[in-house]
């Protein structure tokens, strides 16, 4: 089942390299992570590590943390990414990505209700949202996921 397309979302990695998501997946499934302005580090640090170990077991998935700022901040780009690529401990730079846009639009079009949540997305590389979850990491949501990724391994 597909809940909808993700947004054409434009952006640089923390190791400063142009990405466009979802046009730039390698991968035939793609986990985004979403924190929204006022997410706790803890749950966003749960479910990155969560998809570590992920990733670590199956080729064909790869996953992205998608920051966005309001595009007024983007004079402060360079100290924003610099923070946060001190913060970011045993993690691949190029999978954090900072966007610097409206966050009304995205908001909508994702329909994203809870302004100090984490979302998280299952996507394939066409960029149809698969499955979709959204706050705290817990055994619930993790066994949720694996499930699906199941379901479309046969699409491979």
């Amino acid at each position: 089942m597909v809940y909808a397309k993700f947004p054409e979302i434009k952006g640089k990695s923390l190791n400063k390299l142009p990405i466009t998501i979802p046009n730039d997946f390698t991968r035939k499934l793609n986990i985004v992570i979403l924190p929204c302005s006022r997410v706790n580090k803890l749950i966003l640090e749960r479910w990155a590590s969560f998809m570590d170990t992920l990733i670590s077991d199956i080729s064909f998935l790869d996953y992205y943390q998608i920051n966005i700022f309001n595009k007024k901040l983007k004079v402060l780009r360079r100290y924003l990414e610099a923070r946060a690529r001190r913060n970011i401990l045993n993690r691949n730079l190029e999978k954090v990505i900072h966007i610097y846009q409206e966050l009304a639009v995205l908001k909508k079009t994702l329909n994203l209700k809870d302004h100090q949540s984490i979302y998280i997305f299952l996507i394939n590389n066409k960029g149809d949202i698969l499955w979709r979850t959204e706050g705290k990491y817990d055994l619930e949501k993790a066994q949720l996921l694996k499930q699906k990724i199941i379901e479309h391994m046969s699409e491979f």
